[in-house]
């Protein structure tokens, strides 16, 4: 019974950090493996692209984030910032927002055989709530064996990180880190 009333007051605890700091938490679309990795802009900063290394025609083995900064009216410069996965092992594909956009949601493509994110296909939205763009990082065309998901911030928020899980062969899950919009 203790046990029982400690993980459900750890369970509150994480969910109360999250919500205290503002974040929203979208699911992880993934398979089973691979250890949980979160990665986050910095403080002020919103998600304003992508860019990821691949092994040809296969899964993403890196994805990196690129952040901006909020100044009131339009989003600053991007700076890359290192996310997560072991890297290596082919190309190299970048995609990034529209000035004054940040990512809103993502189309994620799963690679069946072994589970490893394959593409991210991301929507931009500026703060009118206007679908500015739409860019893909990863293998753009559709494969056999590729499943989709998509992963959402809620529509009064935008991306401010991503969250997902790797392994020795690079990224196997992917969400975002959600923030109220500027």
């Amino acid at each position: 019974m203790r046990s029982a009333i400690a993980a459900v007051s750890c369970t509150l605890a994480l969910a109360c950090l999250a919500a205290c700091d503002g974040l929203v938490l979208t699911d992880v679309l993934h398979q089973d493996g691979g250890e949980q990795v979160n990665a986050q802009c910095p403080a002020g900063s919103y998600l304003v692209g992508f860019s990821g290394s691949l092994r040809p025609n296969e899964w993403m083995t890196r994805l990196d984030m690129a952040c901006a900064a909020w100044n009131g009216t339009s989003f600053g410069s991007s700076t890359s910032s290192n996310a997560f996965g072991p890297g290596g092992g082919g190309g190299y594909s970048t995609g990034g927002c529209p000035p004054s956009s940040a990512v809103y949601s993502v189309v994620v493509g799963i690679h069946a055989p072994n589970g490893n994110v394959k593409r991210v296909h991301a929507t931009c939205w500026n703060q009118f709530e206007v679908a500015d763009a739409y860019y893909t990082v990863g293998v753009a065309s559709a494969s056999p064996g590729l499943t989709l998901g998509d992963v959402a911030c809620p529509t009064t928020h935008r991306a401010v990180g991503i969250r997902g899980r790797v392994s020795p062969d690079g990224v196997d899950g992917f969400g975002l880190l959600c923030r109220a919009k500027p």
